[in-house]
């Protein structure tokens, strides 16, 4: 219901188990038809007589229709709103002071509740206050806060799958600087035996100088699969030097390379897992949404690209 005055939503409050309209910006009063009667209880009727009228005509808040301006009051003084179809009475908020001094003037004794009500001050009462703009206003807090925690929660499953992709990227790393530091014994190794294969050694150290200037993890995935390359040409090779093949030291390296490269076949696999999960993440709706926003990025794959890479290195000479 709107204020007469102001034509701006009114709140509604409860004052003794009566429920009251009013405006929050003007401080009017709407009594609905036996309202306020009682509100004063045994208090002096308040029968209106029609005043003068007035250039602002003001439309009853129930059913729209011009009110009239009555005088009400022992005196006739004070000047309300009135709705013809006696829908009930509209007090502008110094109309109500008015009253409270027409009637303890004509003798009759408010008590405090009442004087405290009309006057606009009731110190220590509890009202409950309903605003209608309080409804729409709850309702969008509850979106916003249903929202705020669903985003919380992706952002932290984010996160908890970004951390995921690091832990299993520093298990395949371990098992990567592992095989990186058994190609210097393995090139020593060989180099007395395959001095026409230059070109095979030569391109060994230059992948593992690439993996050494590695920077990101994709140009790391890069570098590590041009490595796996060129220790698969070397070791087929190596199949056609015997001597190769029976030395102690080849051997050696041989059973510790094949372990290094199963173990990180298993690390890239648990890797490629935790990959997946975070793209999932970071690529579906409505989660990218937020991982635009935080500026979460997919990761790359640690996946062998061709069929040479696919089988190397082959560390077996059976």
């Amino acid at each position: 219901m709107k204020c007469p005055a102001c034509r701006v939503p009114m709140y509604v409050a409860e004052y003794q188990q009566i429920e009251l309209d009013l405006c929050g910006r003007c401080d009017g009063v709407w009594f609905d038809g036996g309202e306020l009667a009682l509100l004063l209880g045994d208090e002096p009727p308040l029968d209106g007589t029609e005043a003068a009228p007035d250039e602002a005509t003001r439309s009853c808040p129930l059913c729209d229709k011009p009110m009239a301006k009555v005088n009400i009051g022992p005196g006739r003084r004070v000047v309300v709103d009135q709705c013809p179809q006696r829908c009930g009475l509209w007090f502008d908020g110094p109309e109500l002071a008015e009253l409270t001094t027409d009637l303890e003037t004509a003798g009759w004794c408010l008590s405090a509740k009442v004087r405290g009500f009309l006057r606009g001050d009731v110190p220590g009462e509890r009202w409950q206050v309903m605003a209608l703009l309080m409804v729409p206003l709850l309702v969008l807090l509850g979106l916003a806060a249903v929202l705020a925690m669903w985003g919380i929660g992706v952002y932290n499953g984010l996160v908890a799958a970004r951390n995921r992709v690091k832990e299993s990227w520093a298990q395949v790393d371990v098992q990567l600087k592992r095989r990186f530091d058994l190609i210097p014994n393995l090139m020593e190794t060989v180099k007395g035996y395959m001095q026409h294969e230059r070109g095979t050694l030569e391109a060994v150290t230059q992948a593992r100088a690439a993996v050494s200037g590695a920077g990101s993890t994709g140009q790391r995935i890069e570098a590590e699969a041009g490595l796996s390359a060129a220790l698969g040409r070397l070791f087929a090779v190596a199949e056609a030097y015997p001597d190769l093949k029976a030395s102690a030291n080849f051997a050696s390296l041989q059973e510790e390379l094949a372990s290094t490269e199963n173990k990180i076949g298993f690390a890239r696999q648990f890797y490629n897992e935790t990959v997946m999960n975070l793209n999932n993440r970071v690529q579906m709706f409505p989660g990218n949404l937020i991982a635009g926003m935080f500026h979460f990025g997919a990761e790359t794959f640690f996946e062998v690209k061709d069929e040479v890479q696919r089988e190397a290195p082959k560390v077996s000479f059976n």
